[in-house]
């Protein structure tokens, strides 16, 4: 597993296609598209994770609003890559 820790940049909301209804159709609806990249600073932990992974963004579109309700642009997380 690899660990990253990620200060979310942005998050923008759009009007986007999915099967939201779950009947295989295609519907509009709200999507969210949150924008993330490593910490700078701030921190000792956080500098430690920059030194490791300096640049570099993590950008991802959801169309389940609880699913990003809980991230906050400025505020860091982490995130963790594994093997599915």
């Amino acid at each position: 597993m690899v660990r990253c820790k990620m200060t979310v940049n942005e998050i923008t909301e759009s009007m986007g296609g999915s099967k939201c209804d779950g009947s295989g159709t295609w519907v509009s609806c709200i999507v969210k598209t949150v924008k993330m990249s490593p910490v700078t600073g701030g921190s000792d932990e956080n500098k430690r994770f920059w030194e490791a992974t300096p640049s570099g963004q993590l950008v991802f579109t959801c169309v389940n609003p609880e699913a990003v309700q809980g991230l906050k642009t400025g505020k860091d997380f982490y995130v963790d890559i594994s093997p599915a």
